[in-house]
């Protein structure tokens, strides 16, 4: 009996470290340095001129809002459609009221949350928000890591510190 017991640990170690080197040597693909490509193709195909910002969004502010711009803890308003880089329609609010969300809560993604604090009251912008600052590898209609397109309109701001 302690003689297979041995012979089964051998083949278990062995079959472990066959697994472990397999992975090692086809690392998993790059996703950050593909979607990169596939942004930059994108901004460099637009008729629009897109600006990074040091988060790794684009942003594209479409139509100039008035007044002061919302930041954390304040409730925005917003009209939104999403878009993948092929231009397909994945979902849109726009027919429907505006739906409100609380800036910096987690109720939005970070893309989408930093895009509009860039915006003001009435502002329409195109943003390209890449899948880390996204949905992730936490999708059902796309492929995981896919960068997507938010076209926003923050439609009104509700000021947490009503000095704004």
């Amino acid at each position: 009996m302690k003689r297979e017991n041995k012979s089964w640990i051998a083949l278990s170690l062995l079959y472990l470290s066959i697994c472990v080197v397999s992975v090692s040597c086809f690392p998993s693909p790059d996703y950050e340095k593909e979607q990169e490509q596939a942004i930059k193709s994108f901004v460099d195909n637009s008729e629009y001129i897109f600006e990074e910002k040091e988060s790794g969004i684009y942003y594209y502010e479409y139509t100039s809002g008035v007044g002061a711009r919302p930041t954390v803890n304040d409730t925005v308003s917003i009209h939104w459609s999403t878009f993948l880089l092929t231009n397909l329609l994945l979902n849109t609010n726009f027919g429907d009221d505006p739906v409100d969300f609380v800036i910096g809560s987690g109720e939005l993604i970070e893309g989408v949350d930093e895009a509009l604090t860039y915006m003001k009251p009435g502002g329409k912008s195109y943003v390209i928000v890449p899948s880390y600052l996204g949905y992730g590898n936490y999708t059902s209609h796309y492929d995981p890591y896919t960068p997507l397109i938010f076209y926003l309109e923050l439609v009104d701001v509700r000021y947490y510190n009503q000095d704004k």
